[in-house]
């Protein structure tokens, strides 16, 4: 989502691109390759990011923006095991799917960036049945908490619709925003005045984009930066030693921060108790003691979920011993993996990095 919602943001500042169409899965029964909430971004131009199956429903969807772009409306599309002229088009994956496609909002794009950026979770949706003029509109939170609802048609009448569409939705969001226990959710509006207006919307909450720092500006550390960047992670690169980590060689990477880990963590927002330390990774990988253990003190103050430490078991023992007598607990370090990495053989700098990020994955889910 991460990834998405970056190159939609560069989309919208391209008038080949511009209007772009969203194509986001609302409902599934059955089998099907996406979960609830996956998206596709649609440019004018023809580009695409993301997806809403493994192939097998994009092209029908394609053709559907093709026909709505240009009265710039939206549309639910059901697909079915069985070509049928009621239920839906076909869907290869057996089980029946409901696609919502809507032109994308901007600004309801900036606010998901947002929070995203901001190690966040993210809570975003759009209306999926009501008046003609509702239907698309799309919504998220901002990383003020402040509910940004988009426009959909192009019509006058899509600015009261907003203000109409707010006050339906928001009794329907908790108070506590992020507290979901399911990723996604359908919920139904309340009734307008006279009882006439009413609405459904599909609401989907996502936890923070996993966040990885990598303490290094080493040939590892450019391939960790593309491994994990490849898993759609959020990637900052820490290295107070300027010569080691010039902005040319780590483009890719979301943040270069030429500081020590500790001022590095606080200009990221990664402090003990927030979201942005429970989704953080740490990989201290520069070979020097004293940057590498500054990160792994700081990563296990912050509370971060993966601390890990390039280095032999010699070299690690040692490590462990200079932590223990800065007050760090046996139960503190037991967290701390090293050497890093899960033992894959790994003879070169992208294997290595591989054995990192796989070992990083493992922390994450186990976790959650």
């Amino acid at each position: 989502m991460f990834d998405i919602y970056q190159q939609l943001e560069e989309w919208s500042g391209d008038p080949d691109k511009l209007p772009v169409y969203l194509a986001t899965v609302i409902s599934i029964e059955g089998s099907a390759v996406r979960g609830a909430g996956a998206t596709m971004g649609i440019a004018a131009d023809g580009s695409l990011t993301g997806s809403v199956s493994g192939g097998c429903i994009e092209s029908t969807v394609i053709d559907a923006v093709k026909q709505l772009r240009p009265k710039r409306a939206a549309q639910q599309m059901t697909f079915c095991p069985s070509d049928d002229p009621f239920m839906g088009a076909p869907s290869p994956c057996g089980g029946t799917v409901k696609v919502c496609v809507y032109p994308y909002s901007a600004d309801v794009g900036a606010a998901v960036a947002a929070r995203s950026n901001s190690g966040q979770d993210i809570l975003w949706g759009l209306c999926t049945d009501g008046p003609q003029d509702w239907i698309g509109l799309s919504f998220a939170l901002d990383d003020t908490q402040q509910l940004c609802i988009g426009s959909s048609a192009a019509s006058q009448a899509s600015a009261i619709a907003a203000e109409e569409v707010e006050a339906q939705l928001t009794p329907l969001l908790p108070r506590e925003y992020g507290t979901f226990e399911s990723e996604s959710s359908e919920g139904e509006g309340l009734e307008g005045e006279g009882g006439q207006v009413k609405a459904s919307f599909f609401i989907h909450h996502h936890p923070p984009i996993p966040h990885a720092a990598v303490v290094g500006g080493s040939h590892i550390g450019e391939a960790l930066v593309l491994q994990l960047k490849a898993l759609g992670w959020r990637v900052s690169l820490i290295d107070p030693r300027e010569s080691f980590a010039p902005p040319q060689r780590f483009r890719t990477a979301d943040r270069l921060l030429h500081l020590w880990p500790r001022e590095a963590f606080e200009e990221l927002g990664v402090s003990a108790g927030t979201q942005a330390s429970a989704h953080t990774a740490v990989a201290a990988i520069t070979h020097s003691e004293q940057i590498d253990d500054t990160a792994v003190a700081a990563a296990l103050d912050n509370g971060c979920f993966y601390v890990g430490v390039l280095g032999s078991r010699r070299t690690f023992a040692d490590r462990i011993e200079r932590l223990k007598t800065l007050g760090y607990s046996d139960e503190q370090l037991e967290r701390v993996h090293g050497p890093i990495g899960l033992d894959i053989g790994a003879g070169n700098p992208e294997e290595i990095a591989l054995a990192i990020a796989a070992q990083m994955v493992q922390d994450y889910r186990k976790g959650r």
